[in-house]
């Protein structure tokens, strides 16, 4: 069966070579950079092109570095090969991630979701979440076009099902992102 984009997620970028014998430093978009250690391998998109046209790349190694990961991956074996890897997506198909506790969900799951203010009132739609900077951040498309930037210790509770998520701004918040 081919893969989709809509089944890929993506868990971290490639950012530049380290040493001489083919690793690559990765930034981890995961929450928890343990999801690499249950993959046996990944997919990598070339920068520019569609995710639909990534490669298979396995996994020979990987350990902590700094504020990322160090990765060795099959038929990288020098600086130089290593080095044509920068900017590279580390994608993984969703089926292939580890699964969650019941109360759990990954980043790419709420994409989608409409978000709901405490009264019911549709505030948007969840188009991206990001824990890049750590601290998990969700981009809300207000209904005209908007964004509102919420953190995610705002969300009062999600329904996969129902496909939505209950939101609880701070007060001033959405002030900030929806008054002209």
């Amino acid at each position: 069966m081919p893969t989709t984009t809509r089944d890929l997620v993506l868990l971290g970028e490639v950012t530049k070579p380290h040493g001489i014998r083919g690793e690559v430093c990765v930034k981890c978009h995961a929450d928890s950079p343990e999801v690499f250690l249950r993959l046996r391998s990944v997919l990598l998109a070339r920068p520019g092109l569609p995710e639909a046209a990534a490669r298979p790349a396995r996994i020979l190694g990987l350990r902590p570095h700094k504020v990322g990961l160090l990765f060795r991956l099959a038929g990288v074996e020098d600086r130089n090969a290593a080095e044509e890897l920068r900017g590279w997506r580390i994608l993984a198909r969703a089926a292939d991630l580890p699964r969650l506790a019941a109360d759990e969900v990954y980043l790419h799951q709420v994409v989608g979701l409409a978000a709901l203010l405490p009264d019911g009132t549709r505030l948007g739609a969840v188009e991206a979440a990001d824990a890049s900077s750590g601290q998990e951040i969700w981009l809300i498309r207000t209904d005209d076009g908007r964004e509102v930037l919420l953190p995610a210790a705002f969300v009062a509770g999600l329904d996969l099902e129902a496909g939505t998520a209950r939101v609880d701004p701070p007060p001033g918040l959405l002030d900030i992102y929806l008054n002209d």
